[in-house]
């Protein structure tokens, strides 16, 4: 749902180029999921409601990764994150393994 964006900079070269790590979020269109998942009638409340429950998400996770991290040190902090990230790679590979699969 990323795209790298072509702007040219005032040098004349791609911005792209100068900076590979720029991207730009796609707006709501047929290559959003939440698109095609709801109607257009309640497309407004399903975008709060996603992002609503992304938030609390976020906050949850700062708060439990601060907590390690004061109480138990950065390593602690850090190794939940990467726990929580390989959980979810697999958890990815599991449901969908056909993605995943070799060309």
């Amino acid at each position: 749902f990323y795209r790298v964006v072509d702007i040219q900079s005032e040098r004349g070269a791609p911005l792209a180029e100068q900076c590979p790590d720029l991207i730009v979020r796609y707006g709501a269109g047929k290559h959003d999921p939440l698109t095609r998942a709801v109607e257009e009638r309640v497309r407004g409340t399903a975008y709060g409601v996603l992002n609503g429950v992304n938030g609390v998400g976020d906050l949850v996770s700062s708060l439990l990764t601060g907590a390690l991290w004061t109480l138990a040190g950065p390593v602690a902090g850090l190794l939940y994150g990467t726990l929580l990230a390989v959980a979810g790679a697999a958890a990815l590979a599991i449901l969908n393994p056909k993605r995943f699969a070799p060309a």
